[in-house]
């Protein structure tokens, strides 16, 4: 969650011009999927955090927002993310090689277009051993409030409220 709002914040931070500091825009997972600009689904994203650095890891040195991003739109990320939600230890294994190699011939020879540029010393840095299995775990299953219970919270006594916008800028605007 904090990945997504820390890309969330980049997203609009570097769309806002000086004169629109005063406004409040409010994006959701649907508007940034169906987007011309980010359009990227849960697994893009935990593409870009594995690549460019996020919660969990440093990320390829070299490697910016902008060319995860390229590559988590030719969906690298979602691949990757139902690979290793579906497949056992053993076969995510067999199939990371074969992905590996993928990432690392679009990086080099930009067949899709969707990089600034081919990029072949960056597909070099990439080891025989990325993504990290356990920092792909802690994004593709991370550890929230009802993990060590086994349980989901009682959500029947929770009551739905439209969020409150000035206070959520507020918020925003002082943490992050």
């Amino acid at each position: 969650m904090l990945k997504n709002i820390f890309l969330l914040r980049l997203y609009i931070f570097s769309r806002l011009d000086k004169a629109d500091l005063d406004k409040i825009e409010l994006y959701t997972a649907d508007a940034l999927e169906n987007s011309e600009d980010v359009g990227l689904k849960t697994g893009g994203f935990i593409l870009i955090a594995l690549l460019s650095g996020g919660d969990y890891g440093t990320g390829i040195p070299g490697c910016g927002a902008k060319t995860a991003h390229g590559l988590a739109r030719l969906g690298f990320g979602d691949e990757l993310l139902t690979a290793a939600t579906t497949l056992s230890k053993n076969d995510l294994d067999v199939f990371l090689i074969g992905w590996h190699c993928r990432l690392q011939d679009e990086l080099s020879k930009n067949t899709h277009g969707y990089l600034a540029h081919h990029q072949a010393y960056l597909a070099i840095k990439i080891s025989a051993s990325f993504p990290d299995c356990n920092i792909l775990k802690k994004y593709t299953h991370p550890m929230t409030s009802s993990s060590h219970s086994g349980g989901f919270p009682d959500t029947l006594s929770w009551k739905i409220c439209e969020p409150v916008i000035h206070k959520l800028a507020e918020f925003c605007t002082t943490h992050l």
